[in-house]
């Protein structure tokens, strides 16, 4: 066993790690779980993976959309989409609650098994309970959810070699799991920055040591991390297209690259207060690596909805061991807690029985319980029908939230959630027709495209210029309406 792994826990590491795992799995496959499919992007994955098996390769211009069809576009997260799209045809939703809920019980048994080796278990078990509410609205039924995943083993083993040595060969199990990240989703470069932070703090160290050995083992791994995520079918354009798409000013339009509002989200508000407050008060002292990557995460955090899933996730990895450190109430308790020496000594009782009730709620969810559907909020089914009982055909103006339904049903889009295909000038214009910023620009980009009908959600400003330029409303209950040009 490498040094990293020495002298942990692991009976009771283990033992944390299936009890978290089946008890998250049990609240989101049973109790949480229509808030999983409640994000258009989903169709729009799902979609995506069906084109590619039934294609036998991945796109490299869009075929979705009618206003951007022919461009240049690259399916990076093809890996995480084919995932989607297999348990789709499986069982249908449910083989998509199913695999996002297992991911994020994974999730949970990851955060758990580490930090049962630094925190006694009864705070384990909460402080893993905590992180799984704080990063839960960010893993929806997307290959997002795999990047977490990727994330909590990314940051742990880093941590593990950070506080232990970089000598070890086990270090060189990030080349593969960077290689799979690379595949799975574009967040990837978020683990490269990390890395090269940790990196860069060991490599002054061991240069300052004259650690000849550690400093081969670390540019090594360097190298060997970075080529491997650009081994991708798309190559360098994985990467690059996140630092595209994050320099594009209209992501502020879009809710989830919108900065936070904290008067609506005060769970996560409050976690930032208390871990800067933790540090202020216990003074604790972040030096190198570890400081560097709270503060990344802090900004990302108050400068996009996204970065609060990886401030929650982030934040508890990096401070476990230094709090740990600074309170003696909080390390292992191997000797003196009960329930740590039950955990210890019946760790096959407790996989058994965790396993067994996995089971059983699985076939309990399988036999008995209703059928389930994304939300009506993002499933325009009725108003889809209507529009093909009309015989609508040609263009689509679409609301943003609907483009995912429409290309799950087969019809190309005027826009959807692939932000960095339509560029920013596009979607500024979209926006300001949307929101009838001015009428006449709004008349002339239904010209521009040709618009015979519109999908919309009810209220949307233009849906009333519409309605006075005399299109035929054809439907609408709460959540869409239909027009049509007049003939």
């Amino acid at each position: 066993m490498s040094k990293p792994l020495e002298g942990m826990r692991y009976r009771v590491a283990l033992a944390a790690a299936f009890i978290s795992f089946t008890t998250i799995y049990i609240v989101i496959a049973a109790l949480v779980r229509h808030p999983l499919l409640n994000d258009a992007d989903t169709f729009l994955h799902i979609s995506v993976g069906e084109w590619i098996l039934q294609n036998e390769r991945l796109p490299v211009v869009d075929t979705f959309s009618y206003t951007a069809f022919g461009k240049p576009w690259f399916a990076v997260d093809w890996l995480g989409e084919l995932a989607l799209t297999v348990a789709y045809r499986a069982a249908q939703w449910e083989g998509v609650i199913q695999l996002t809920a297992i991911t994020f019980g994974l999730i949970a048994g990851v955060l758990a098994f580490y930090l049962a080796r630094i925190l006694r278990l009864s705070v384990t078990l909460s402080l893993t309970l905590v992180i799984c509410v704080l990063i839960s609205p960010s893993l929806l039924a997307r290959p997002v959810i795999f990047s977490y995943l990727l994330l909590s083993i990314w940051i742990v083993l880093i941590l593990e070699f950070h506080d232990q040595n970089w000598t070890s060969t086990w270090i060189y199990i990030l080349i593969p799991l960077m290689l799979l990240w690379a595949n799975v989703h574009a967040s990837f470069t978020f683990a490269l920055l990390v890395l090269y932070i940790f990196l860069c703090s060991a490599i002054y160290k061991a240069h300052v040591q004259k650690d000849a050995v550690e400093l081969k083992h670390l540019f090594l791994l360097m190298a060997g991390v970075t080529v491997s995520a650009l081994v991708t079918p798309y190559g360098p354009e994985s990467a690059l297209r996140t630092l595209r798409l994050m320099s594009l000013p209209v992501l502020s339009q879009i809710d989830e690259w919108a900065p936070p509002n904290f008067k609506q989200d005060p769970i996560h508000l409050g976690s930032i207060v208390v871990v800067f407050a933790l540090l202020a008060y216990s003074g604790i002292r972040l030096r190198g690596a570890r400081l560097f990557t709270l503060l990344l995460v802090t900004v990302f955090a108050l400068g996009q909805k996204r970065g609060l899933g990886l401030f929650g996730l982030v934040a508890p990895l990096i401070l476990a061991r230094p709090i740990a450190e600074w309170l003696p109430a909080l390390r292992v308790q191997d000797e003196r807690d009960p329930v740590t020496r039950f955990a210890r000594s019946r760790t096959r009782f407790i996989a058994m029985v965790c396993v067994g009730i996995t089971m059983v709620a699985v076939i309990a969810r399988w036999t008995t319980a209703s059928e389930i559907r994304p939300p009506a909020r993002i499933l325009p089914e009725k108003a889809v029908a209507a529009a093909r009982i009309a015989g609508v055909t040609g263009h689509v103006l679409n609301s943003y939230r609907f483009g995912g339904y429409l290309i799950f049903k087969g019809i190309p889009v005027f826009v959807d959630g692939r932000v960095g295909l339509y560029g920013n000038r596009f979607l500024r214009d979209y926006f300001r027709a949307m929101g009838l910023r001015d009428a006449g620009e709004a008349a002339r980009l239904l010209r521009q495209y040709n618009v015979e009908w519109a999908l919309l959600v009810p209220g949307e400003p233009i849906a009333f210029m519409l309605e006075e330029n005399e299109w035929v409303r054809l439907y609408k209950d709460r959540y869409a309406v239909v027009f049509a040009k007049r003939q």
